[in-house]
């Protein structure tokens, strides 16, 4: 047995042994006859009450199926170390063999870890018998999906099915059916994915590109000038199907806190669209200034205006369009926000339809409104930032004599 199989068996043995304590310490500090709670004897008079226990072996069995899914593949997994996957490309190992930090798939050993605890849950806290393996499966399968997200189709069928699992909350039979296709699925792509092993050269290994150097150690103006990364373009369609995702991904977390706090789509989009609940707009609008930011950021950080702002009172031109188009961005967000829940309102959209469809135009917005950022990075006009906004004292040029 491998020294890091050992290390991970020996923390699943400590977390049971954790929670058996936990379990221990209830029984130990039962109520001595009588129901008057000043005869618990110390110190379990202070803290250690039965309630505070058992809400604490929950828990705990909640985190050991979430981080034990999460690690199982985060830990073996080449894809997600690239230190790992660039030795082992560099060794005679090839897909078929076994891993050396052994599989990431599913094992003899992950059934008996599911059995043990998913007994010890229904057992001693009386949880349906499905919950735990879901626990620790979602994570397991979420990390297996991240790592196989070369395979895109299967990537974005399986990023639009994994919300499903949270809409029938009242069918946990339906969550572990509908967990049970997606594994299937990412399994399927990560074997498809290993077979193309090695799926990223090692840094040694990339021959015909030229040498870099760190743009901060050229000195000022050279550092902002100097040649970087080539801007990454992303297709249209590829970040109106990311805006769908991740409305579909809030939208079903929504519904699923709405039903935990008891409250209804219809009244919230109503409190939304005339302003009754400062709660729902105490969320909503600090959210839209956030994506009001990240959009102004990402395209301020690279320069900033032609002139100040002073400056275009002082010398009557008001408006930069070739600089002023980064407000684009912004205002559509903000327009999408305040128009787009009542919009859908008014023509009799549902309630969650109104409310993740403005998410959705909202994240559209963030992501398609010109300029694109390998434009905006090749042509943009603005200004080159101040030197001592680019390098510290031991980059900025010296000149001697």
């Amino acid at each position: 047995m491998t020294p890091r199989r050992t290390m991970s068996w020996f923390c699943w043995i400590s977390a049971a042994t954790l929670y058996f304590v936990l379990m221990g310490l209830e029984m130990l500090g039962a109520r001595i006859p009588g129901d008057d709670p000043s005869a618990w004897t110390f110190p379990f008079k202070l803290l250690l009450t039965p309630e505070k226990l058992a809400i604490s072996r929950s828990a705990l069995l909640a985190v050991i199926a979430l981080v034990g899914g999460l690690l199982r593949v985060g830990l073996r997994h080449p894809a997600n170390d690239h230190g790992y996957r660039a030795w082992l490309a560099m060794t005679p190992w090839r897909p078929g063999l076994p891993l050396p930090r052994g599989p990431f798939t599913p094992t003899f050993s992950d059934a008996a870890i599911i059995a043990g605890f998913t007994l010890l849950s229904v057992i001693d806290l009386g949880w349906p018998i499905v919950l735990w393996p879901v626990l620790y499966m979602t994570p397991y399968v979420l990390m297996l999906w991240l790592a196989a997200h070369s395979e895109r189709v299967l990537f974005t069928l399986v990023g639009f099915l994994w919300p499903a699992m949270l809409i029938p909350h009242h069918r946990i039979e339906v969550s572990l059916g509908v967990l049970a296709l997606i594994s299937a699925l990412v399994l399927w792509a990560t074997q498809r994915k290993m077979a193309k092993f090695p799926f990223e050269s090692p840094d040694w290994r990339r021959e015909g590109e030229a040498p870099t150097v760190k743009a901060g150690k050229l000195g000022y103006p050279f550092s902002t000038l100097a040649p970087g990364a080539a801007p990454k373009r992303r297709a249209p369609m590829r970040s109106l199907l990311t805006a769908a995702m991740a409305a579909w991904w809030l939208t079903a977390a929504f519904d699923l806190a709405f039903i935990v706090n008891q409250v209804s789509w219809d009244q919230v989009a109503y409190d939304l669209i005339h302003w009754q609940e400062p709660r729902i707009c105490g969320v909503w609008w600090p959210a839209t200034g956030l994506l009001v930011f990240i959009r102004w950021a990402s395209y301020r950080i690279n320069g900033g205006p032609p002139i100040g702002f002073f400056g275009r009172f002082a010398t009557g031109r008001l408006v930069f369009p070739d600089y002023d188009v980064i407000w684009l961005g912004p205002l559509a967000i903000v327009a999408a926000a305040g128009l787009a829940p009542w919009g859908l309102w008014v023509i009799g959209a549902p309630a969650p339809l109104a409310l993740g469809g403005s998410v959705f135009l909202m994240l559209a917005a963030l992501l398609l409104t010109p300029p694109s950022t390998e434009s905006w990075q090749m042509t943009g006009r603005r200004s080159i930032a101040r030197l001592e906004d680019f390098t510290s004292e031991s980059d900025r040029p010296t000149v001697k004599g």
